[in-house]
């Protein structure tokens, strides 16, 4: 168990985004957000599509797409889609590479970051470096987090399912029991929040 104090976990949210600024260094940048979209299952969307006899995917990934969020930029991607339901990640969860707007990394291999070392991408990787994705960021960046990351750091890479208006509030809750009942996870490890975005704020939300 994490013992978790969601009212804690909360004020350390807020206040990465409060205090974030352009760096390598995903706990000073600000939120990692991952909005759910075509390329997890969406009954199971902590899992990566992958082609199944049901089900054919849009295209392959083997990464996953997210957005750094802070005071400073504070619209995450897919911010205008009216249920937008996703996680936010784990402060310190390993990104590839970042790209100052949306890139369309879908069938990219690792997003397109090339060669990209734990400090950031050199030598010919396609993106800049974290730092710089937020710091030419005009809105919304894109960063990328690899597969096996993903997959292997579960649940621990989870650190909220969020939403950010009522539209979504029913399918975040859904989506947020299916979580805690995969996982075996109590409400306080992996709470339900409310992303606020015109004011900048986080709410824990009552399950």
């Amino acid at each position: 168990a994490r013992n978790v104090d969601v009212t804690e976990l909360v004020r350390s949210i807020q206040a990465r985004f409060d205090h974030g600024v352009p760096s390598n260094r995903a706990v000073e940048a600000g939120v990692i957000m991952h909005m759910f979209d075509e390329f997890e299952f969406a009954e199971r969307p902590w899992e990566l599509c992958r082609d199944t006899a049901e089900r054919l995917c849009p295209t392959p990934v083997d990464h996953v797409s997210c957005s750094i969020i802070n005071a400073d930029r504070p619209f995450p991607w897919g911010h205008g889609i009216a249920d937008f339901v996703g996680v936010i990640l784990a402060a310190d969860t390993p990104i590839l590479c970042g790209y100052s707007g949306d890139m369309g990394t879908g069938g990219a291999i690792n997003g397109g970051c090339g060669f990209c070392p734990v400090d950031g991408c050199r030598d010919g990787g396609r993106g800049y470096d974290v730092e710089e994705a937020i710091r030419r960021s005009d809105g919304q960046n894109e960063v990328i987090v690899g597969q096996l990351v993903w997959a292997q750091r579960q649940p621990d890479i989870f650190a909220a399912v969020v939403y950010l208006g009522e539209e979504g509030e029913a399918r975040a809750r859904d989506v947020h029991t299916r979580f805690l009942q995969h996982f075996g996870l109590p409400s306080n490890e992996l709470p339900l929040v409310r992303y606020e975005v015109s004011a900048g704020r986080f709410h824990a939300v009552a399950v």
